[in-house]
């Protein structure tokens, strides 16, 4: 789908360019070959960049519009954690774990349609308005702000408050000693 509305969104406007980082899809050679296949295909006239695997991420998001997030079946995609850590604003399908973090409207935005024509339509309007408009007063700080009670920091501070409070409950009695 991400194809699709990169598409879509280069017909509406001249400029954008689309980036893809991350592994190789090796281990998943049939999903590889249909994408490749796909991008092939796909009128970007050179504008659809995969880069591989990075460790500066922050730079790449440093330097980006917007992340477009197209998977509707996805444990909790961290890639929009960081994107909105950075301020970036995030256009995303409706995928159930993205309810915990995205406020539509408020810290990001949720494409919820029932067809992929549908959902593809919406995602590249939103893009649009986001590139063209940008986003409200408040948004790119309601985002971080949100993200960061998703953090690893903030995930293990809030394990290790559950583990002190177990331990606490279940006080063992003293053994006397004979």
């Amino acid at each position: 789908m991400f194809l699709k509305v990169a598409e879509r969104l280069s017909e509406l406007m001249p400029d954008p360019h689309f980036v893809v980082a991350g592994g190789s899809f090796a281990e998943h050679s049939e999903y590889e070959r249909c994408f490749t296949k796909e991008l092939s295909r796909a009128a970007l006239n050179g504008r659809f960049h995969r880069i591989g695997f990075r460790f500066d991420i922050s730079t790449l998001l440093a330097e980006s519009a917007a992340l477009v997030f197209t998977s509707r079946h996805e444990g909790f995609p961290r890639v929009v954690i960081e994107a909105m850590l950075h301020k970036i604003p995030v256009v995303a399908a409706s995928c159930e774990a993205l309810g915990e973090c995205i406020q539509d409207g408020i810290n990001g935005y949720l494409v919820r349609e029932t067809s992929e024509e549908a959902e593809i339509g919406a995602l590249t309007d939103r893009l649009v308005q986001v590139l063209r408009q940008g986003v409200p007063n408040n948004f790119r700080e309601n985002a971080a702000r949100t993200a960061s009670r998703f953090t690893v920091g903030a995930h293990v501070q809030s394990m290790e408050e559950l583990y002190e409070e177990l331990l606490a409950a279940r006080k063992e009695p003293a053994c006397a000693s004979a």
